[in-house]
């Protein structure tokens, strides 16, 4: 589907077609981009995503030399890891890579590229791919969050619960009495 003045060619389904750049009829193609269908992997079950993720960027042609520039966003519900207070986030990945149609390299080398066969690119594979590499391992309402009390399962951040401060390890008790009576 193309826009106006041509500054998006993007395809409903999610391919870009670079025909025009590739044969030198414009040097920068915008786009946006997004992916409705973004389902998280079973080890990233805490993320539900509130809105699509979208790809925002341009591909630029220099003398042959193609380069896509892009920031992938993903809005999402989670968890903080310490405390479990829910949490909303905006993750925001760039994304920097060299596109080649195969048929123009020269050797078998080619993971220093996106290889595409076509003047298409698929842009959700490259999307999903940059989400799981930039997703943080794990999210924190603050940096300094203290975490749940690990005995009665209080929020740390709102005060400090009555359990002991520290219990002494029961395989030293005997030490402590030892210590108690040659204090005296």
């Amino acid at each position: 589907m193309a826009l106006q003045n041509d500054k998006i060619n993007l395809f409903d389904n999610g391919k870009l077609d670079l025909r025009p750049l590739i044969a030198g009829d414009i040097k920068e193609q915008h786009f946006i981009c997004p992916f409705i269908h973004f389902k998280p992997d079973s080890h990233l079950s805490d993320i539900e995503p509130t809105q699509d993720v979208q790809m925002e960027g341009k591909i630029t042609n220099t003398a042959g030399y193609i380069k896509l520039e892009a920031v992938v966003s993903l809005h999402y519900r989670t968890s903080c890891a310490r405390c479990a207070e829910p949490l909303e986030r905006t993750l925001e990945v760039p994304v920097e890579k060299d596109i080649a149609l195969r048929s123009q390299l020269q050797d078998d080398d080619t993971d220093d590229y996106i290889v595409i066969d076509t003047p298409m690119i698929d842009l959700e594979p490259i999307a999903i791919e940059e989400l799981y590499l930039g997703m943080p391992m794990r999210d924190l309402c603050s940096d300094d969050c203290r975490g749940l009390c690990p005995k009665c399962g209080k929020n740390l951040n709102e005060g400090t619960c009555s359990c002991p401060e520290r219990e002494p390890d029961p395989r030293l008790a005997i030490l402590s009495k030892w210590s108690d009576k040659n204090k005296q």
